[in-house]
């Protein structure tokens, strides 16, 4: 069984007046992958969720604090997918296409203030398709 490995636990603030966000990866049972995103107070925001069977991701984003979630998968230097709950409410639509199997791809979120372009990225999960 593959497992996720955490890349980094990344932390980062968009500006001084703005919540500290940090990661945590996991490979589920079901397969699945998550980068799930926590405020400083620990308050589950949001998560981007890969799904091998299938090859789709989607970005999660639970709670209506201002900001809202992308998801990324990207390999070496070229992204593959990409999707938002800006504009979408709670969950973002499906991304999706054909992944060659037993890849390792690189997951990623970016928790965005709306209404602006500040936010924060944070660091990621290796994920196989």
């Amino acid at each position: 069984m593959a497992t996720a490995a955490v890349l980094s636990t990344g932390a980062g603030v968009a500006n001084a007046s703005s919540p500290t966000f940090h990661n945590k990866c996991q490979h589920l049972s079901s397969g699945e992958y998550e980068d799930v995103i926590y405020d400083q107070n620990g308050h589950y925001s949001g998560l981007a969720d890969f799904v091998p069977n299938g090859d789709k991701m989607q970005a999660v984003d639970p709670r209506s604090d201002g900001y809202y979630v992308t998801a990324f998968l990207d390999v070496g230097t070229s992204r593959i997918r990409q999707t938002t709950t800006n504009g979408h409410g709670t969950y973002s639509p499906w991304a999706t296409g054909n992944l060659p199997e037993k890849h390792k791809y690189f997951m990623w979120v970016d928790m965005t203030k709306s209404g602006t372009n500040s936010g924060v990225s944070l660091g990621g999960c290796w994920v196989v398709s």
